[in-house]
């Protein structure tokens, strides 16, 4: 039976990282999770999510230039919004020895990483339609860096509702990007 032939993993866990968690990638990188090692947990659920427009694009066969250029923005909005939701588990990871930002540097250190992330996915963008690469109405896109100092600035309380704040606020930013399209388009 095919089951009893596939790695044994937990439920959570997606298909193929059983056999990549105990291959030669771990012990090349040094660690015995993956997780482990700092940013990789960030950089990989953020290359895998910022796919998702190109690989719908891709079955449709409609991928365009714009697309192509807009996924770095993406991949930077979502870099960001994985550090967010590390903060929130700060003490978790700490206690179970995952290295994630916050673990490694702290909380504020963190916001300030979150910062650069928000002003490099703005200049990222603010270039892209200076070169007449993206369209004028793109740049209202400038706004989520501003949505996410305003949630990051509301989690620096001590009686921030952290998981409101990651689970709704943070994720809600992508809700927010059609309709910023469309306000663009209509202003621009």
């Amino acid at each position: 039976m095919l089951r009893d032939r596939l790695p044994s993993r937990r439920p959570h866990q997606p298909f193929l990282l059983p056999s990549v968690g105990s291959g030669r990638l771990v012990r090349l990188l040094g660690a015995r999770k993956l997780k482990e090692k700092l940013l990789f947990k960030n950089i990989t659920i953020s290359f895998g999510w910022s796919l998702i427009p190109l690989l719908v694009a891709l079955y449709y066969q409609r991928v365009s230039l714009e697309l192509l250029l807009i996924a770095p923005f993406i991949f930077l909005r979502l870099m960001l919004n994985t550090i967010f939701f590390d903060v929130r588990d700060l003490e978790g990871d700490k206690a179970n020895g995952i290295r994630t930002l916050p673990v490694a540097f702290g909380r504020e250190r963190s916001f300030r990483a979150m910062a650069v992330l928000d002003l490099l996915s703005s200049l990222y963008l603010v270039s892209l339609v200076g070169l007449t690469l993206l369209p004028p109405y793109s740049l209202i896109l400038v706004l989520l860096p501003v949505y996410s100092a305003l949630y990051r600035w509301l989690a620096s309380s001590e009686r921030a509702m952290i998981g409101f704040l990651c689970d709704f606020v943070a994720d809600g930013e992508y809700v927010l990007w059609g309709p910023l399209i469309y306000l663009g388009k209509i202003l621009f």
